[in-house]
């Protein structure tokens, strides 16, 4: 009969730094997505106070 291997998930110690890493290069994004935000809700306030 044929073995079927199974993966071991035991190797946690190097999936976090990966995971740090995409997270880090996710950073800007978000960010910018922080930022676009709090523009659009900045200027709906302008809006909403001078009239």
């Amino acid at each position: 009969m044929a073995k079927i291997r199974i993966k071991s998930t035991t190797k946690g110690s190097k999936t976090k730094p990966g995971l740090f890493r995409e997270n880090l290069r996710a950073l800007p994004c978000l960010l910018i997505v922080i930022l676009g935000m709090v523009l659009v809700f900045w200027v709906f306030y302008l809006g909403l106070r001078g009239s």
